[in-house]
């Protein structure tokens, strides 16, 4: 029997190659496979080349209506519109390919045919009954030794990748070998060459163009990022291995982490790292910035500002703080501290004055540091270490006795609560309720 198909062989002819034939006759048996059938893939020297292809099960006659399929809705397989085989076959055939295919109790051979209800040539299957084995068979003739060493490159199953060149988890496998770099494969088939990534990629749930030769950039990004994600919450990606890629300005980092990073996946400690190698490579006065301008400022405060990509910031900033915080922490930094005999008879006179003040407030145990601080606009800080509460003050305050008086006064609350707290307003209200009676009296 013959049947005609409506397909044209010029169809697809001069987009796809034979790389494209044979992607979508493996990517049938590879869906096979996953589904737990038996299946093989093997090429032999004879008939011209011939790629040899089985699994279990048969093919019935619908599947060669053009749009046919059973795995539209199955996230599992490769194939979802129903169109593999029969292009193939149209294309194939055009190139000079030859197939034979035992599609279970029917042997099936296309061919390229004049037809006359259509008035062209078309696509013609010849079928004949035989014996059903149980299996689908796929003979394709017309592929070279060259042929098939190049396809077997775009086909992960046929590679033996050793297990530290790739990282696996759900999502799919980031590939690590040089050989590998900027590959993209969806479920283990090849589809395009990524510019600028630093390594390959075998995305499980990527979006393709329905030629399979292209990925939609913000679902390859976004898959990208989820393979990333995973492998650093199953503890399966190095805080180096992360930092090499957030650091540099290959396509991982620009395009997937340019405007986030791994938050909330690696957890603390993987963070604890991630700033540990930073300081081990920058140093630990190093802080991350994304401009000249920020790195300037960074300078002005006794930091290292070091330039580096958006993800290579948030990485450090989610255990370290961020560029603000480290700027106004650094600005209190003390970069020197004043014995009495440093400072001059107006600022002695003013410290002795706060000094008897406090006192008569009954605040005798006031612990006063003069210093100077990194920054110049910074007047004062409290501290409490090992039980020790200390109040540092600049310099330059001192010769002021009403910003001596605001400043102490001010940090000296902090023993009560951090600012903006109600339990630091209260203390600073009832302490300048104190030092306005003391003073009245003092006039008095």
């Amino acid at each position: 029997m013959k049947l005609v198909l409506s397909i044209s062989p010029d169809y697809l002819v001069k987009r796809w190659s034979g790389w494209e034939v044979v992607r979508e006759l493996v990517q049938n048996v590879l869906d096979e496979q996953d589904l737990g059938h038996e299946t093989s893939i093997r090429y032999s020297k004879q008939n011209r080349g011939t790629l040899i292809l089985e699994n279990e099960g048969k093919l019935s006659r619908d599947r060669l209506l053009l749009g046919s399929t059973s795995k539209a809705d199955d996230r599992r397989t490769r194939g979802k519109f129903g169109e593999g085989l029969k292009i193939a076959m149209a294309v194939g055939l055009r190139l000079g390919m030859e197939f034979k295919i035992i599609a279970g109790d029917e042997s099936w051979t296309p061919r390229i045919e004049y037809s006359e209800e259509f008035q062209s040539e078309t696509v013609v299957v010849h079928t004949r009954k035989i014996k059903d084995r149980g299996k689908v068979i796929i003979e394709l003739r017309g592929l070279s030794v060259e042929d098939w060493e190049e396809i077997q490159k775009r086909i992960l199953s046929l590679q033996e990748l050793p297990k530290e060149k790739y990282i696996e988890v759900y999502s799919g496998k980031i590939l690590l070998d040089d050989s590998m770099r900027g590959k993209l494969f969806s479920k283990g088939l090849f589809v395009s060459k990524l510019d600028d990534f630093k390594y390959g990629y075998d995305l499980n749930y990527v979006q393709l163009d329905r030629d399979r030769c292209l990925a939609e950039e913000h679902s390859l990004n976004y898959h990208v990022r989820d393979v990333w994600k995973e492998a650093v919450s199953g503890g399966k990606a190095t805080p180096e291995l992360v930092m090499d890629i957030l650091k540099s300005e290959c396509g991982e980092s620009t395009k997937c982490f340019g405007g986030e990073t791994l938050y909330d996946y690696g957890g603390d400690a993987f963070y604890q790292e991630i700033a540990r190698v930073w300081e081990e490579q920058y140093g630990a006065n190093a802080i991350p910035v994304s401009t000249t301008q920020e790195s300037i400022q960074a300078e002005q405060h006794g930091l290292r500002g070091v330039v580096v990509p958006r993800g290579m910031r948030n990485a450090v900033e989610k255990d370290r703080g961020s560029f603000d915080i480290r700027v106004k922490a650094k600005k209190s930094d003390v970069v020197n501290r004043f014995s009495w005999g440093d400072l001059t008879e107006e600022e002695q006179s003013n410290l002795l004055w706060i000094s008897k003040l406090f006192e008569r407030i009954g605040e005798n145990a006031l612990s006063i540091v003069i210093v100077e601080f990194v920054s110049e606009e910074f007047l004062g800080k409290f501290s409490r270490k090992d039980g020790q509460e200390e109040v540092f003050i600049a310099r330059w305050v001192v010769s002021d006795r009403k910003q001596l008086l605001r400043t102490i006064a001010h940090e000296f609350s902090h023993s009560f609560g951090g600012d903006g707290t109600t339990d630091h307003r209260d203390a600073l209200d009832d302490l300048y309720i104190r030092l306005v009676m003391a003073l009245d009296s003092e006039v008095k």
